[in-house]
């Protein structure tokens, strides 16, 4: 991962989030003086449906902001090394500490198609029912007429398929193995059975630890550049 870019520098270099804030800024300004000036009017009814839906997609691309930012605080979490995990959080092992984060990481990344379908479904006004609609409906909803569109979507979907999986054994479960940092915990555990590492497992451990997180930052790098494909041809319909 190039360390000069973060994960939303990536995501906001999408058209559709300079042109999507330059339409919506003078909309949200105005509609909010008012609402402060007559306390019975409702923000969200004020505007034309023009408006109405340019203030919605923006509180949506919101959200697909916040779900990338949580991202690079998975990797901040992740990257903190093991003393001070442990003089930290002391209740925690650190497999649990690790395991919990990579979790977060699973749903956080899982999230995204979804929200890109909400996103699309306003912007290009699909007419999806909103309990329907998600990442997984689109490539082969008839309603999408947008065959690049679907196409991103279906590339988005198999590229996070195997997160996807370990999400939806979570969510059936209440468990899944997430076996990113398989290779350097195992190592790290011995000594909690009173197994000092040697010097040489210790650069090991840490060495597979580092390997990880340049896998984990690798995965999302090629989802949010595919997000923001998606997010470049949805700008046309604005």
């Amino acid at each position: 991962m190039n360390e000069e870019k973060t994960f939303s520098d990536i995501l906001f270099k999408s058209t559709l989030a300079v042109k999507l804030i330059s339409l919506v800024k003078p909309i949200v300004s105005s509609h909010l003086e008012q609402c402060l000036a007559d306390k019975s009017l409702n923000y969200d009814e004020l505007g034309n449906e023009h408006e109405k839906m340019l203030k919605k997609a923006i509180a949506i691309y919101a959200n697909l902001g916040t779900v990338v930012s949580d991202l690079e605080k998975v990797v901040v979490f992740l990257k903190l090394d093991k003393e001070k995990v442990s003089q930290t959080y002391p209740d925690l092992s650190l497999e649990e500490y690790y395991n919990y984060h990579l979790e977060n990481y699973v749903i956080r990344i899982n999230s995204l198609p979804d929200i890109l379908a909400q996103l699309g479904n306003t912007i290009c006004n699909w007419g999806i029912p909103k309990k329907k609609c998600y990442g997984t409906t689109i490539p082969d909803s008839t309603k999408v007429t947008n065959e690049d569109i679907k196409n991103k979507m279906q590339l988005l979907l198999s590229k996070i398929s195997s997160i996807r999986t370990i999400r939806n054994e979570k969510i059936h479960t209440g468990d899944a193995e997430i076996g990113y940092f398989d290779k350097s915990l195992c190592w790290d555990t011995l000594p909690t059975l009173g197994i000092p590492l040697s010097p040489l497992l210790e650069e090991y451990s840490k060495g597979k630890k580092v390997e990880a997180i340049d896998l984990i930052c690798d995965e999302v790098v090629e989802v949010i550049n595919i997000v923001a494909e998606i997010l470049n041809i949805y700008d046309s319909y604005l």
